[in-house]
């Protein structure tokens, strides 16, 4: 299985997030992230104290569009199905 790869301002995000009192726990959880990873990131960024929250926000808004987007099509799958279902009825019998 291929290792994911992480862009350096989503592990800062992160980071940054711990540090704002987020738990390690909550974090991996929500952004899929290994813990054993996370903890080498924290130890990477551990020096650098000039995170920009308006990268923690990016990063917070894509995932949460994502998410949205993932849930989107779902509904637009289910929908697809229902109109052909009633486009094309069952015939009667008589």
């Amino acid at each position: 299985m291929a290792k994911a790869k992480y862009e350096e301002n989503f592990k800062k995000s992160l980071v940054a997030l711990y540090r704002r009192g987020k738990t390690k726990h909550s974090i991996c959880q929500e952004f899929n992230v290994p813990h054993s990873t996370f903890g080498k990131w924290i130890k990477k960024f551990n020096n650098e104290e000039n995170i920009e929250s308006n990268e923690i926000l990016n990063i917070l808004q894509a995932q949460e569009l994502k998410k949205q987007r993932v849930l989107l099509e779902e509904e637009l799958s289910i929908l697809t199905e229902a109109i052909a279902v009633f486009e094309n009825p069952l015939p009667k019998n008589k």
